[in-house]
């Protein structure tokens, strides 16, 4: 598995680091492995999220999504606890790249990747629950941009795996306690085409790939396409329009530091961040769970406690969405 060194970061190595990670990438896609393949696009989710990029941060989790996708559709006719196992395994992946997704405002998507996790999550919390094949087995929707993206992503990996073969020899030539002139001067070749190719690798992302998926109209064409390709994605927005108006639901995405509440209409989307953290949203979710399930247990009072932090923190706001008019 590729991942970048923390020490590479701190030094300002952002070249041979990205270079690393792309020549990964290449290897991953030469062996046909889609786990490979989903933790390397992990990896580089993270790094560019660390690079306060989320356009290509999204990119890459979306990858790692559809990768991690593939195998739940391939593994859907093992032993149940074997596909829950897996699905629980990657659950970080999808809950950075639903975050991400919110923060960038562009919350179908988000939803859409609540959804795929959502089973496995209820499960979780409720005994018995339901299955439900379309969520495990559904990939997400890449906007032009991003399909352009991948297919644009050949030229850097071609480089960055010459690169790799050029690293491996420098490093052999440096590791020797004495060198010939000849050596010396390979070493000083070599020196200047690495650092030269990862300029390239790095000048690529900022001067294609960066402008490419930045592009402000893309959000709007991420949401577009999500609602003309697949109406069905959000199924809870379906149930609300199917209840009628005014009737919302709130969905609860729980990152890895942040907690937000997707409230839903059958029209409308809107996010809000939580002040309770996702550790003290699962506690009292489980503590609810365990008092309906004791017939001697009151779950009013915790109840109560998960109204506060889930529902009161926007309850003007809720107030506002409930009298939109509806389309």
């Amino acid at each position: 598995m590729s991942s970048v060194a923390p020490t590479a970061r701190e030094m300002g190595d952002i070249g041979s680091a990205l270079r690393n990670e792309v020549a990964a990438m290449s290897l991953a896609k030469s062996v046909g492995d889609p786990d490979l393949q989903g933790r390397i696009y992990t990896s580089l989710m993270r790094y560019f999220r660390e690079l306060q990029r989320p356009e290509l941060a999204i990119f890459f989790g979306m990858d790692a999504v559809n990768s991690f996708q593939q195998i739940r559709t391939n593994i859907f006719g093992l032993a149940k606890d074997v596909q829950a196992g897996f699905a629980q395994s990657k659950s970080s992946t999808y809950r950075e790249l639903a975050e991400l997704l919110v923060q960038s405002d562009r919350l179908g998507e988000a939803e859409q990747v609540i959804d795929l996790l959502k089973e496995e999550e209820l499960k979780e919390l409720v005994r018995g629950a339901p299955s439900n094949t379309a969520a495990k087995v559904e990939p997400l929707i890449l906007t032009e941009a991003q399909q352009k993206t991948q297919r644009e992503l050949a030229a850097p990996e071609k480089t960055a795996a010459a690169l790799t073969g050029l690293s491996l020899e420098y490093a052999a030539l440096q590791a020797k306690a004495t060198r010939t002139y000849e050596e010396d001067a390979r070493l000083k070749t070599l020196d200047a085409q690495i650092e030269a190719g990862n300029g390239e690798v790095s000048d690529f992302f900022k001067k294609r790939i960066y402008p490419e998926l930045a592009q402000k109209g893309d959000i709007k064409d991420a949401n577009d396409l999500l609602s003309r390709a697949k109406a069905e994605v959000s199924h809870l927005q379906n149930t609300l329009a199917d209840l009628g108006p005014r009737v919302m639901g709130i969905r609860l995405l729980l990152g890895e530091e942040n907690a937000y509440a997707i409230v839903v209409t059958a029209h409308t989307r809107e996010k809000f961040e939580l002040k309770a953290t996702p550790a003290e949203l699962r506690s009292k979710v489980l503590q609810v769970r365990d008092d309906l399930r004791s017939s001697s247990s009151d779950p009013k009072p915790h109840l109560a406690e998960l109204y506060a932090m889930v529902v009161a923190p926007f309850e003007k706001e809720l107030k506002v969405l409930e009298h939109i008019p509806t389309a």
